[in-house]
């Protein structure tokens, strides 16, 4: 798929464009289970009260296919 493709199919798709390097308290890569492709990222907040609110964001592929890396791809480029 071309990136242009992809601009025109994913456009007004996904969450707000999200920079995580901009987040200093975050845990990356954490295990949920034992398969590889079973890792997570946390971030959180750096001040307020707990607890704090939880989001989620599931990247897509129904469990079967892409990773939380093409989700950033996605995000960065369209």
């Amino acid at each position: 798929m071309t990136e242009e493709v992809a601009r025109e199919v994913f456009s007004g798709l996904g969450p707000a464009a999200f920079d995580p390097a901009t987040v200093k308290n975050r845990k990356l890569d954490v295990r949920y289970g034992t398969l590889d492709e079973q890792i997570l990222d946390i971030y959180l907040p750096e001040s307020g009260e707990k607890p704090y609110p939880a989001m989620f964001y599931v990247h897509g592929g129904g469990w079967t296919m892409g990773s939380k890396t093409l989700a950033e791809f996605f995000n960065r480029h369209l």
